[in-house]
């Protein structure tokens, strides 16, 4: 499984080795595990290949919805080439479609070389990842969406999207960052694999997201949103209050008439 972005890597450096040889003194060093994180987005809405909004660990969403969700990745310099393994539940979605032109495209003369799987994908672990393989282009620092992945809802359910770490016939299949140097990003233990934090997300299908009541309506029991009960109170109170100054002011007036 490794030989896919292997060969990815292998042309992409041989890609950006001038580029290596001549910005070696101002370069950015890989930075540390503790600096880089990726994850998985499950509400794209507010995101672009190079800025993140505010990242939401759960989408619910209908049967026979397609809906999107993004692989991100925060504070990362000089990024070359990337792969992860997307886990879902595959009796519940099926990857459609994958968008990998994002944060890795960014820089001037990137040529993106997608080494991701084919869809559709329902087998539960979807490969996707790219390689910049442009001559004389830079690699992407900063944060940003590595691949905006379409999902299809195909049964009622609650799925996680996981980067998490596979297991597989030849052993443990983790994420890898590389940078123009060769170098893996956030690989503390030389083992070729990224060992920053990464974000998991979940989708909710005909039901709420795990955590969160489903809004109810007055008279429906414990089920009743407490925003719709303190609506109800609210508007009470104020048409108590309506009622009082205009009994008041009868008062007044008849006192004014009888006088």
């Amino acid at each position: 499984m490794r030989s896919v972005l292997g060969i990815a890597i292998v042309a992409a450096m041989a890609g950006v080795v001038i580029v290596v040889g001549t910005r070696g003194a101002w370069a950015q060093p890989a930075p540390s595990a503790a600096a880089t994180s990726i994850g998985v987005d499950a509400a794209p809405q507010g995101n672009s290949a190079t800025l993140l909004g505010a990242v939401d660990d759960c989408v619910s969403v209908a049967k026979g919805d397609k809906f999107q969700v993004d692989v991100f990745v925060q504070d990362v310099s000089e990024l070359l080439a990337w792969e992860a393994y997307l886990s879902f539940d595959g009796n519940s979605v099926q990857v459609t479609d994958r968008d990998v032109e994002q944060f890795l495209a960014a820089p001037p003369n990137a040529s993106l070389f997608d080494v991701s799987e084919s869809t559709p994908d329902s087998d539960g672990h979807y490969r996707v990842g790219a390689a910049n393989i442009g001559g004389g282009s830079e690699g992407a620092s900063g944060s940003g969406v590595l691949a905006r992945v379409t999902l299809e809802a195909l049964q009622p359910g609650v799925s996680s999207l996981s980067l998490a770490p596979i297991q597989t016939k030849v052993g443990d299949v983790e994420p890898t960052l590389t940078d123009v140097s060769g170098s893996r990003i956030a690989d503390s233990n030389d083992d070729g694999f990224f060992d920053g934090s990464t974000r998991d997300a979940k989708v909710a299908i005909d039901q709420p997201c795990p955590g969160v009541s489903p809004v109810g309506v007055l008279g429906g029991g414990a089920g009743t949103a407490w925003w719709v009960i303190a609506l109800a109170a609210a508007g009470g109170l104020l048409a108590t209050l309506a009622l009082g100054r205009f009994t008041v002011a009868r008062f007044a007036l008849a006192r004014r008439r009888v006088s």
